[in-house]
């Protein structure tokens, strides 16, 4: 085993690294649905059918380490968001070794960043208060994350690879939509591109419904900053399904928290309450609205 960096290692020993995983999703789930829900959601996890095709042995060791690692800095965007000011350094301090750490071990990174991006525009709008408050707390760890990473590739290791390097590829392909280092290493031939049977094949009858009723959780409670932050993911997320070939395990880990916060619908009481209840809000106002359409008519 002395030999055995941690490439082989993530290659030859997947299971390790998804036992890992699975027991952060229950402890992640448990901080933020309580225990019912982190026990169905670790259940889930371990049966869906992308998960299992996860720890086959010899895939992609960025895939392995760079996934677990996508799904706690969504989970760090939250907590930051959420905890108190005399808590926030410790967790500002985790999301910048989360941020480093995935910077460094794969090269799909910048699509953090696009969700990052994408939940502050969701949270903040146009309140100029929540965005200095978001971009200190989450745009400090994440810009620092990024100079650690810098900084460990190019002087400690000296190679070429280079965390900024990459955002500046990500840009580039989307907005001069050209080939690009980043284009290719997300463009792979091994899998065909995704369609609803892959969705399906992917995720099953269980992640299509826990997925809609964790749709339905978001939209009840919209005004939740960590339903935002979970929509902003799970966007990106079906955006680059559709866009390119090697995305199912970088959805599993942004559908993850959606999947959870639908099982909270279905298997808690008191949240299944508050869901019918602000459904029935919501449709009262709709029928509101529309009553002055239909008595014109009629």
């Amino acid at each position: 085993f002395s030999d055995i960096g941690i490439y082989e290692f993530a290659h030859l020993f997947p299971m390790i690294i998804y036992g890992a995983w699975l027991a952060g999703i229950f402890f992640v789930v448990l901080r933020l649905h309580g225990l019912t829900v982190a026990l169905l959601t670790s259940v889930l996890f371990a049966f869906l059918p992308v998960s299992v095709a996860f720890t086959t042995q010899g895939k992609y060791f960025e895939e392995l380490i760079g996934v677990p690692l996508m799904f706690a800095g969504v989970y760090m965007l939250i907590r930051t968001a959420r905890v108190n000011h005399a808590s926030s350094r410790k967790w500002m301090a985790a999301m910048a070794a989360t941020v480093s750490l995935l910077a460094l071990s794969w090269q799909q990174f910048p699509l953090f960043l696009a969700g990052f991006a994408l939940s502050l525009r969701f949270i903040a709008g146009k309140d100029t208060k929540k965005w200095k408050f978001l971009l200190l707390r989450w745009g400090i760890p994440i810009i620092g994350g990024l100079i650690v990473a810098e900084f460990v590739s190019r002087v400690l290791v000296g190679i070429s690879y280079s965390a900024f390097g990459m955002i500046g590829e990500f840009f580039y392909a989307f907005l001069m939509r050209k080939d690009s280092d980043f284009i290719l290493a997300m463009w792979r031939g091994d899998w065909i591109n995704l369609s609803l049977q892959k969705f399906f094949d992917y995720f099953g009858w269980s992640g299509i419904v826990f997925g809609g009723f964790g749709v339905a959780a978001i939209a009840a409670q919209w005004s939740k900053w960590e339903k935002k932050i979970i929509s902003a993911f799970a966007i990106v997320g079906m955006i680059m399904a559709y866009a390119f070939t090697k995305d199912r395990y970088l959805m599993l880990a942004f559908f993850l928290f959606l999947f959870a916060a639908g099982l909270d619908i279905l298997f808690v009481p008191a949240t299944l309450t508050q869901f019918s209840v602000r459904m029935l809000a919501q449709a009262q106002r709709w029928a509101h609205a529309i009553r002055p359409y239909v008595t014109r008519k009629t």
